[in-house]
Protein backbone atom coordinates (compact mmCIF):
# COMPACT_ATOMS: atom_id res chain seq x y z
CA UNK A 1 0.00 0.00 0.00
CA UNK A 2 1.25 3.49 -0.87
CA UNK A 3 2.27 5.55 2.14
CA UNK A 4 1.11 9.09 2.81
CA UNK A 5 2.46 12.13 4.58
CA UNK A 6 0.45 14.17 7.05
CA UNK A 7 1.10 17.92 7.14
CA UNK A 8 0.04 19.91 10.20
CA UNK A 9 -0.08 23.63 9.50
CA UNK A 10 -0.07 26.62 11.86
CA UNK A 11 -0.22 30.39 11.49
CA UNK A 12 3.54 30.68 10.92
CA UNK A 13 2.90 29.01 7.56
CA UNK A 14 0.69 31.91 6.46
CA UNK A 15 3.13 34.46 7.87
CA UNK A 16 5.93 32.89 5.83
CA UNK A 17 3.77 33.53 2.76
CA UNK A 18 3.57 37.23 3.72
CA UNK A 19 -0.08 37.09 4.78
CA UNK A 20 -0.90 39.55 7.60
CA UNK A 21 -2.42 36.93 9.89
CA UNK A 22 -0.71 37.63 13.21
CA UNK A 23 -2.53 38.54 16.40
CA UNK A 24 -1.06 42.03 16.01
CA UNK A 25 -2.64 42.26 12.55
CA UNK A 26 -6.04 41.33 13.95
CA UNK A 27 -5.69 43.88 16.73
CA UNK A 28 -4.83 46.65 14.26
CA UNK A 29 -7.75 45.66 12.02
CA UNK A 30 -10.20 45.61 14.88
CA UNK A 31 -9.18 49.04 16.10
CA UNK A 32 -8.54 50.63 12.73
CA UNK A 33 -10.86 49.46 9.97
CA UNK A 34 -13.40 47.20 11.59
CA UNK A 35 -16.88 47.44 13.05
CA UNK A 36 -15.77 49.52 16.03
CA UNK A 37 -15.48 52.65 13.92
CA UNK A 38 -17.98 51.75 11.22
CA UNK A 39 -20.73 50.80 13.69
CA UNK A 40 -20.12 52.85 16.84
CA UNK A 41 -23.62 52.25 18.18
CA UNK A 42 -23.29 48.49 18.61
CA UNK A 43 -21.53 46.40 21.26
CA UNK A 44 -18.17 46.10 19.50
CA UNK A 45 -16.51 48.73 21.66
CA UNK A 46 -16.79 46.20 24.50
CA UNK A 47 -14.92 43.64 22.42
CA UNK A 48 -12.27 46.21 21.57
CA UNK A 49 -11.85 47.00 25.26
CA UNK A 50 -11.49 43.28 26.05
CA UNK A 51 -8.87 42.94 23.33
CA UNK A 52 -7.06 45.94 24.81
CA UNK A 53 -6.90 44.22 28.19
CA UNK A 54 -5.43 41.04 26.71
CA UNK A 55 -3.24 42.97 24.29
CA UNK A 56 -1.34 44.67 27.07
CA UNK A 57 -1.34 41.65 29.36
CA UNK A 58 1.71 39.59 30.10
CA UNK A 59 1.89 35.83 30.69
CA UNK A 60 4.89 34.70 32.68
CA UNK A 61 6.54 38.02 31.89
CA UNK A 62 6.04 37.68 28.12
CA UNK A 63 3.87 40.01 26.05
CA UNK A 64 1.23 38.72 23.66
CA UNK A 65 2.54 38.31 20.12
CA UNK A 66 1.27 34.96 18.84
CA UNK A 67 -2.25 33.57 18.53
CA UNK A 68 -1.29 30.98 21.13
CA UNK A 69 -0.34 33.86 23.43
CA UNK A 70 -3.77 35.42 22.94
CA UNK A 71 -5.53 32.14 23.68
CA UNK A 72 -3.32 31.64 26.71
CA UNK A 73 -4.27 35.15 27.83
CA UNK A 74 -7.93 34.21 27.62
CA UNK A 75 -7.13 31.38 30.00
CA UNK A 76 -5.09 33.50 32.42
CA UNK A 77 -7.35 36.48 32.96
CA UNK A 78 -6.87 37.95 36.44
CA UNK A 79 -10.58 38.42 37.08
CA UNK A 80 -10.10 40.52 40.20
CA UNK A 81 -7.80 42.94 38.36
CA UNK A 82 -10.23 42.95 35.44
CA UNK A 83 -13.10 44.04 37.71
CA UNK A 84 -10.96 46.83 39.13
CA UNK A 85 -10.00 47.87 35.59
CA UNK A 86 -13.64 48.13 34.54
CA UNK A 87 -14.56 49.94 37.74
CA UNK A 88 -11.84 52.52 37.14
CA UNK A 89 -12.97 53.00 33.55
CA UNK A 90 -16.57 53.66 34.46
CA UNK A 91 -16.41 55.31 37.88
CA UNK A 92 -15.08 58.65 39.10
CA UNK A 93 -12.93 58.61 42.21
CA UNK A 94 -15.59 60.62 44.05
CA UNK A 95 -18.25 58.01 43.41
CA UNK A 96 -16.30 54.94 44.55
CA UNK A 97 -18.13 55.02 47.88
CA UNK A 98 -21.46 54.56 46.12
CA UNK A 99 -21.05 50.80 45.86
CA UNK A 100 -24.49 50.11 44.52
CA UNK A 101 -23.95 52.51 41.64
CA UNK A 102 -20.48 51.08 41.02
CA UNK A 103 -21.82 47.54 40.81
CA UNK A 104 -24.49 48.64 38.33
CA UNK A 105 -21.89 50.30 36.13
CA UNK A 106 -19.62 47.27 36.15
CA UNK A 107 -22.62 45.02 35.56
CA UNK A 108 -23.57 47.04 32.48
CA UNK A 109 -20.05 46.67 31.08
CA UNK A 110 -19.92 42.94 31.68
CA UNK A 111 -23.39 42.35 30.32
CA UNK A 112 -21.87 42.13 26.86
CA UNK A 113 -19.45 39.28 27.46
CA UNK A 114 -22.02 37.40 29.55
CA UNK A 115 -24.48 37.15 26.67
CA UNK A 116 -25.02 33.59 25.37
CA UNK A 117 -23.87 34.62 21.90
CA UNK A 118 -20.73 36.48 23.04
CA UNK A 119 -18.42 33.75 21.75
CA UNK A 120 -20.27 33.68 18.43
CA UNK A 121 -19.83 37.44 18.09
CA UNK A 122 -16.10 37.21 18.74
CA UNK A 123 -15.80 34.37 16.22
CA UNK A 124 -17.74 36.45 13.70
CA UNK A 125 -15.12 39.18 14.04
CA UNK A 126 -12.32 36.67 13.44
CA UNK A 127 -14.11 35.38 10.36
CA UNK A 128 -14.79 38.87 9.03
CA UNK A 129 -11.15 39.79 9.57
CA UNK A 130 -9.86 36.72 7.70
CA UNK A 131 -12.29 37.36 4.84
CA UNK A 132 -10.91 40.89 4.67
CA UNK A 133 -7.34 39.66 4.13
CA UNK A 134 -5.56 40.28 0.81
CA UNK A 135 -6.19 37.83 -2.00
CA UNK A 136 -3.69 35.13 -2.96
CA UNK A 137 -2.82 36.19 -6.53
CA UNK A 138 0.64 37.44 -5.56
CA UNK A 139 1.53 34.44 -3.40
CA UNK A 140 3.50 31.45 -4.60
CA UNK A 141 4.57 28.13 -3.03
CA UNK A 142 7.79 28.29 -1.03
CA UNK A 143 7.83 24.80 0.46
CA UNK A 144 8.24 21.43 -1.22
CA UNK A 145 4.96 19.82 -0.18
CA UNK A 146 3.54 16.54 -1.41
CA UNK A 147 0.19 17.44 -2.97
CA UNK A 148 -1.04 13.89 -2.42
CA UNK A 149 -0.60 14.22 1.33
CA UNK A 150 -3.21 14.82 4.02
CA UNK A 151 -3.45 18.21 5.70
CA UNK A 152 -4.58 19.29 9.15
CA UNK A 153 -4.55 23.08 9.37
CA UNK A 154 -5.25 25.37 12.30
CA UNK A 155 -5.50 28.33 9.91
CA UNK A 156 -8.74 29.87 8.73
CA UNK A 157 -7.26 30.81 5.35
CA UNK A 158 -7.23 28.99 2.01
CA UNK A 159 -3.46 29.13 1.52
CA UNK A 160 -3.16 25.39 0.95
CA UNK A 161 -6.00 25.30 -1.56
CA UNK A 162 -5.24 28.59 -3.36
CA UNK A 163 -1.43 28.71 -3.33
CA UNK A 164 -0.50 25.02 -3.30
CA UNK A 165 -3.54 23.77 -5.23
CA UNK A 166 -4.22 21.09 -2.64
CA UNK A 167 -7.44 19.15 -3.14
CA UNK A 168 -9.90 20.58 -0.56
CA UNK A 169 -11.01 17.02 0.22
CA UNK A 170 -7.54 16.38 1.65
CA UNK A 171 -7.61 19.41 3.97
CA UNK A 172 -9.23 19.56 7.39
CA UNK A 173 -9.65 23.10 8.74
CA UNK A 174 -9.92 21.95 12.34
CA UNK A 175 -10.92 25.40 13.66
CA UNK A 176 -13.02 26.49 10.70
CA UNK A 177 -12.52 27.99 7.25
CA UNK A 178 -13.30 31.67 6.74
CA UNK A 179 -14.30 31.20 3.10
CA UNK A 180 -17.08 28.86 4.22
CA UNK A 181 -19.96 31.09 5.40
CA UNK A 182 -21.38 28.19 7.42
CA UNK A 183 -18.13 27.32 9.18
CA UNK A 184 -17.80 27.67 12.94
CA UNK A 185 -14.65 29.73 13.57
CA UNK A 186 -13.04 28.39 16.75
CA UNK A 187 -10.85 30.37 19.14
CA UNK A 188 -10.52 29.95 22.88
CA UNK A 189 -8.61 28.79 25.94
CA UNK A 190 -8.52 25.61 28.07
CA UNK A 191 -8.86 27.01 31.62
CA UNK A 192 -11.80 26.16 33.87
CA UNK A 193 -12.57 29.29 35.88
CA UNK A 194 -13.98 28.84 39.38
CA UNK A 195 -16.81 31.10 40.63
CA UNK A 196 -16.61 30.32 44.34
CA UNK A 197 -13.12 31.68 44.96
CA UNK A 198 -14.24 35.26 44.28
CA UNK A 199 -17.18 35.48 46.68
CA UNK A 200 -15.28 37.24 49.48
CA UNK A 201 -13.51 39.55 47.05
CA UNK A 202 -16.82 40.67 45.58
CA UNK A 203 -18.31 41.40 48.99
CA UNK A 204 -15.21 43.37 49.98
CA UNK A 205 -15.17 45.37 46.74
CA UNK A 206 -18.87 46.13 46.39
CA UNK A 207 -20.18 45.66 49.90
CA UNK A 208 -23.07 43.65 48.44
CA UNK A 209 -23.67 40.35 46.70
CA UNK A 210 -23.64 41.90 43.23
CA UNK A 211 -23.26 38.65 41.24
CA UNK A 212 -20.68 40.35 39.04
CA UNK A 213 -17.80 37.92 39.42
CA UNK A 214 -19.98 34.95 38.39
CA UNK A 215 -20.83 36.89 35.24
CA UNK A 216 -17.17 37.17 34.30
CA UNK A 217 -16.43 33.56 35.24
CA UNK A 218 -19.35 32.23 33.18
CA UNK A 219 -18.38 34.41 30.22
CA UNK A 220 -14.75 33.26 30.33
CA UNK A 221 -15.78 29.61 30.67
CA UNK A 222 -17.90 30.19 27.57
CA UNK A 223 -14.68 31.05 25.72
CA UNK A 224 -13.19 27.60 26.33
CA UNK A 225 -12.12 25.75 23.20
CA UNK A 226 -14.17 22.51 22.97
CA UNK A 227 -11.32 20.33 21.72
CA UNK A 228 -12.82 17.02 22.86
CA UNK A 229 -16.02 17.81 20.95
CA UNK A 230 -14.09 18.86 17.87
CA UNK A 231 -12.11 15.61 17.88
CA UNK A 232 -15.31 13.60 18.34
CA UNK A 233 -17.01 15.47 15.48
CA UNK A 234 -14.03 14.69 13.22
CA UNK A 235 -13.33 11.16 14.47
CA UNK A 236 -13.69 9.70 10.97
CA UNK A 237 -10.94 11.98 9.66
CA UNK A 238 -8.60 11.04 12.52
CA UNK A 239 -9.36 7.32 12.19
CA UNK A 240 -8.70 7.59 8.46
CA UNK A 241 -5.05 8.46 9.16
CA UNK A 242 -4.48 4.79 9.99
CA UNK A 243 -6.37 3.55 6.93
CA UNK A 244 -4.43 5.94 4.68
CA UNK A 245 -1.13 4.43 5.88
CA UNK A 246 0.39 7.71 7.07
CA UNK A 247 4.05 7.13 7.95
CA UNK A 248 5.40 10.67 8.39
CA UNK A 249 4.23 13.96 9.84
CA UNK A 250 5.55 17.37 8.81
CA UNK A 251 4.76 20.32 11.06
CA UNK A 252 4.98 23.88 9.69
CA UNK A 253 4.33 27.20 11.42
CA UNK A 254 3.12 25.87 14.77
CA UNK A 255 3.80 27.66 18.05
CA UNK A 256 3.33 24.31 19.86
CA UNK A 257 1.49 25.83 22.82
CA UNK A 258 -0.27 23.56 25.29
CA UNK A 259 -3.78 24.63 24.27
CA UNK A 260 -3.96 22.29 21.26
CA UNK A 261 -2.09 19.34 22.82
CA UNK A 262 -5.14 17.06 22.72
CA UNK A 263 -5.15 17.03 18.93
CA UNK A 264 -1.55 15.87 18.84
CA UNK A 265 -2.13 13.33 21.59
CA UNK A 266 -4.94 11.84 19.53
CA UNK A 267 -2.70 11.59 16.47
CA UNK A 268 0.08 10.04 18.56
CA UNK A 269 -2.41 7.53 20.00
CA UNK A 270 -3.52 6.50 16.52
CA UNK A 271 -0.01 6.54 14.99
CA UNK A 272 2.40 5.70 17.83
CA UNK A 273 5.33 4.71 15.59
CA UNK A 274 5.22 7.56 13.11
CA UNK A 275 8.14 9.88 12.29
CA UNK A 276 7.64 13.54 13.31
CA UNK A 277 9.46 16.21 11.26
CA UNK A 278 9.48 19.74 12.67
CA UNK A 279 10.10 22.77 10.45
CA UNK A 280 12.06 25.26 12.56
CA UNK A 281 11.96 29.01 12.13
CA UNK A 282 15.67 29.78 12.58
CA UNK A 283 16.67 33.25 11.32
CA UNK A 284 19.31 33.44 14.03
CA UNK A 285 20.97 31.30 16.68
CA UNK A 286 18.91 32.71 19.55
CA UNK A 287 15.56 32.20 17.80
CA UNK A 288 16.56 28.73 16.66
CA UNK A 289 17.51 27.72 20.20
CA UNK A 290 14.21 29.05 21.56
CA UNK A 291 12.14 27.18 18.96
CA UNK A 292 14.08 23.95 19.46
CA UNK A 293 13.32 24.28 23.17
CA UNK A 294 9.60 24.57 22.39
CA UNK A 295 9.79 21.43 20.27
CA UNK A 296 11.49 19.46 23.02
CA UNK A 297 8.89 20.62 25.55
CA UNK A 298 6.15 19.59 23.12
CA UNK A 299 7.68 16.14 22.57
CA UNK A 300 7.72 15.51 26.34
CA UNK A 301 4.14 16.69 26.85
CA UNK A 302 2.74 14.56 24.04
CA UNK A 303 4.86 11.55 25.03
CA UNK A 304 6.58 11.02 21.68
CA UNK A 305 9.84 9.09 21.71
CA UNK A 306 12.60 11.53 20.83
CA UNK A 307 14.15 8.97 18.50
CA UNK A 308 11.08 9.45 16.27
CA UNK A 309 11.51 13.23 16.09
CA UNK A 310 13.59 15.24 13.64
CA UNK A 311 13.92 18.93 12.83
CA UNK A 312 14.99 20.97 9.82
CA UNK A 313 15.38 24.63 8.93
CA UNK A 314 12.09 25.70 7.35
CA UNK A 315 13.92 28.15 5.07
CA UNK A 316 14.05 26.30 1.72
CA UNK A 317 17.34 28.03 0.90
CA UNK A 318 19.01 26.13 3.73
CA UNK A 319 16.74 23.24 4.74
CA UNK A 320 19.55 21.66 6.78
CA UNK A 321 18.85 19.29 9.66
CA UNK A 322 18.72 20.84 13.12
CA UNK A 323 19.62 18.88 16.22
CA UNK A 324 16.94 18.49 18.89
Amino acid sequence: MKTKKLYIIGNGFDLAHKLPTSYEDFYEWLNGTSYVQENPTNDDHFLAAMIDIFKFSEINGKSIKLWSDFENALGHLDIESFIHYVANEYTDEENVAELGLLSEQVYAYLNYISKPDALDRIQERFAAWVRDLPQYEDNYPIYNIDKDGLFLTFNYTDTLEKVYRINPNNVLHIHGQASDPNANIVVGHRTKYNTGKYAKTEEKLFGIDADIFPLVVNAMNGLRKPIEEIIADNHQWFDNLVKQNVTEIYLYGLSLGEIDDNYFMEIHRLLPNIRWNFAVYAPGERTQKSNVGKINDFIKRIGIGKEKCFAFNQDPLFNEEIEL
